[in-house]
């Protein structure tokens, strides 16, 4: 096998741990996921450094994401938040991986009740991939506690936002 298939297989190897930790800590292994982000996900991505392989945008900067959204599914967000302040996020090449960063920080500072954070990242996030936040339910359930926790001056900016996506009716009605 030579460099560029080893670095290739190393990268789609480390993508699918990244996966794999995700939905364990979905179903509430939070230890397991961590194990699999540093013991395994992380030593391929020193290996492969920041690649695309696959559309995969494997590398350094996205295991740290994901570690990030490891925190959050825990329901973490003082430590998710203290992960991210330490990312750079400036080596990822897919759009749609900024959209969910920004919608993983907008999750992380509704979750400190911290609504105008949390706007500002929507909005960012709108600018990146505004169809992901169309039909992302983590999304809407952000720009529901948006509303709930806002004052009258930012509510007008999400009510705005969910009109532009579209989604006013079921988030307002919801």
């Amino acid at each position: 096998m030579s460099s560029v298939e080893s670095r290739d297989a190393s990268a789609i190897t480390g993508a699918l741990w990244l996966t794999a930790a995700v939905t364990q800590a979905r179903s509430g292994d939070k230890f397991t996921a961590l194990e699999w982000i540093n013991d395994r996900a992380a030593p391929l991505a020193e290996k492969t450094g920041e690649t695309n392989v696959g559309r995969t945008c494997f590398g350094p900067s996205n295991v740290a994401l994901h570690a990030v959204s490891i925190e959050l599914e825990d329901g973490q967000a003082a430590s998710a938040l203290s992960l991210a302040d330490r990312i750079d996020t400036s080596p990822l090449a897919s759009r749609e991986r900024h959209t969910t960063w920004s919608l993983d920080l907008a999750r992380g500072h509704i979750l400190r009740f911290d609504p105008g954070a949390a706007m500002l990242y929507l909005l960012q996030a709108e600018t990146t991939g505004a169809e992901d936040l169309r039909y992302n339910s983590d999304a809407h359930d952000t720009l529901r506690r948006v509303l709930h926790q806002a004052r009258p001056s930012l509510r007008t900016q999400a009510v705005g936002l969910t009109r532009r996506l579209g989604i006013e009716e079921s988030i307002l009605a919801g």
